[in-house]
């Protein structure tokens, strides 16, 4: 099972986002995936991670439909999912919010950035937080 789904199109931010936890937290399992349909197409056939970490703006299947989807199904709307997205734009969070995110966190601009946010998702969201299963 992995600790952390990570739903990225761009190779770029799924590098920074892989070497920051191997970084900060190299005992926490990270699984890729391309887009929204992957994503949701992995929660049907593995274990269930303990928290997605999306993207928003992806093809086929973009962060809000994917949302969307997690939360209304019975089988993974217990699951933490945070939008990890470039945007900051107050539709886009207000949008994202309505959905049942859990978070909403904008991507940093430096590997120093993603290696806090790897630590800070991990602390929080692994270490302190009770999950449910």
């Amino acid at each position: 099972m992995s600790d952390i789904l990570v739903v990225e199109d761009n190779k770029a931010d799924e590098v920074f986002i892989t070497r920051a936890f191997a970084k900060r937290v190299p005992d926490i399992s990270i699984t890729v995936v391309r887009n929204g349909a992957d994503a949701l197409d992995y929660l049907e056939t593995h274990p269930l991670p303990k928290v997605i970490l999306t993207d928003l703006k992806m093809p086929r299947v973009d962060g809000r439909q994917l949302l969307k989807r997690i939360k209304q199904s019975a089988k993974t709307r217990h699951i933490p999912t945070i939008v990890f997205s470039t945007s900051d734009d107050f539709d886009d969070v207000q949008s994202c919010y309505a959905q049942h995110a859990n978070a909403y966190m904008t991507k940093p601009h430096s590997p120093k950035g993603y290696e806090k946010v790897a630590q800070s998702l991990a602390d929080y969201w692994l270490a302190q937080t009770v999950l449910a299963q």
